[in-house]
């Protein structure tokens, strides 16, 4: 997902499901920085954008591609909202 004021990539994820959909999950339940990120565009009357990095990737290879791309985006400095696991262990957010 994308800042609709900054053009700044904030989120990657993966859905095999159509992208409203996943959006409105995030909206029904998003992390707690998630939320605010949300609220303040919401106050602003915006919504973040949806941009599509990589299409038909194999269902078997969803994992791995979405980790690839959070790690390319962290490696570039982007200050990502994903909640970041390690194996499976939930690191603390940080910003």
């Amino acid at each position: 997902m994308v800042d609709p004021r900054t053009d700044e990539t904030r989120y990657i994820g993966q859905s095999v499901q159509p992208l409203g959909v996943r959006l409105c999950g995030h909206r029904k339940h998003p992390s707690p920085r998630m939320r605010e990120w949300l609220d303040e565009l919401r106050l602003e009357g915006l919504a973040p954008q949806i941009m599509v990095v990589r299409e038909h990737v194999p269902y078997a290879d969803l994992d791995h591609a979405e980790q690839e791309a959070i790690s390319a985006a962290g490696l570039e400095g982007k200050r990502l909202l994903n909640v970041v696991f390690a194996g499976n262990r939930l690191l603390p957010e940080t910003e």
